[in-house]
């Protein structure tokens, strides 16, 4: 079983997929709430929020792939039919929460884009990129659409990396 053989690899994927990737994203919701704190308050708590909730899917995703890959291997020695089905269950489970869908995180950009759009902090240029963004991982809830995710994927890079230099050549952010 492929599973098994790789398990260490596979656990080390997990870990940065989703405990280094939400620990960073954690880092960055606060970052960027705080850097747009004076405008639109309602809106970007309302943002803010989607991206702690998205923080915390990250970390369950983690925990329960984790958790079910142990779990699938150690009930393989004994039924191989039965931790045949666990993987299946858990692998949809750990999906929906944690990239299946991407509608969390794309609330969380096109609400921080909207703000953007409102303040002199962040140009239009990535905020039109983050409504995109936005808009892109709200349409992942179309399973008629499937290359939304990439879509949302690929773009999302795009965005992270521009408004972490944004935030990264700002010296007057305050991190309190």
């Amino acid at each position: 079983m492929y599973v098994m053989a790789e398990q260490d690899l596979i656990g080390i994927a997990y870990l940065l997929g989703y405990f280094i990737f939400g620990f960073l994203l954690l880092v960055a919701v606060q970052a960027i709430h705080n850097k747009l704190s004076g405008v639109s308050r309602h809106l970007l708590n309302s943002a803010s929020l989607f991206g702690f909730i998205w923080v915390v899917l990250m970390m369950c995703a983690g925990m329960i792939a984790l958790v079910g890959m142990n779990t699938m291997i150690a009930m393989y020695a004994k039924d191989p039919q039965a931790a045949a089905i666990l993987f299946y269950s858990y692998t949809m489970v750990v999906n929906a929460l944690g990239g299946g869908i991407e509608l969390v995180g794309g609330m969380w950009v096109l609400l921080l884009s909207i703000v953007g759009l409102r303040s002199p902090i962040f140009s239009r240029s990535l905020c039109v990129v983050g409504l995109f963004v936005g808009v892109f991982g709200a349409l992942t809830v179309f399973p008629s659409l499937p290359f939304m995710k990439e879509a949302f994927g690929l773009t999302q890079i795009v965005w992270f990396v521009w408004v972490g230099t944004v935030l990264c050549r700002n010296k007057e952010i305050n991190y309190e």
